[in-house]
């Protein structure tokens, strides 16, 4: 059953959360990464440089396996399930069930509402386009491909 499961995954997510009390500076002010900017926390803690969706993928990897919970992290799709010229050829989370089933699961980050002034006093999205993008084209490709996924590859599919 994966509820217990999705409990884990809500702790870990939670405790990432508390984690994340690097600071960076946007806008002139001091935030924490919290959640959010996950990757500003994680790149200083584990090196490199790395997106939201990376970060947050090794750091959950990290967890499931210090809790017994066989996961990797950006683990290759097979070829059968890719289609040409998509960019992103790894799931973010494989993870092996008690039930000697394998759950491949993508994360995905909402966005929050960005405005920054248009140059007339009013105020424009600045990343809609990305967010679009990120919405209408990266989300759906990865619900394509692991709709693409079968057995035995995959027995579970899902995002978070």
């Amino acid at each position: 059953m994966i509820d217990p499961l999705a409990d884990a995954i809500t702790l870990m997510l939670r405790q990432m959360d508390d984690e994340g009390v690097t600071t960076f500076l946007a806008d002139g002010r001091q935030w924490p990464s919290g959640l959010r900017q996950y990757h500003q926390h994680f790149r200083i803690v584990a090196g490199g440089k790395m997106g939201c969706e990376v970060a947050w993928a090794a750091r959950l990897a990290e967890l499931m396996c210090s809790r017994g919970i066989v996961t990797q992290a950006n683990y290759p799709y097979p070829g059968y399930a890719l289609q040409s010229g998509k960019r992103k050829q790894f799931v973010d989370l494989r993870i092996a069930l008690k039930s000697n089933e394998l759950l491949w699961l993508e994360i995905k980050g909402s966005w929050p509402v960005c405005f920054k002034n248009d140059g007339t006093g009013g105020q424009s999205p600045y990343i809609f386009s990305r967010y679009k993008s990120y919405l209408l084209d990266d989300t759906a490709q990865d619900i394509e491909k692991l709709a693409a996924l079968r057995v035995p590859d995959a027995h579970r599919i899902g995002w978070v």
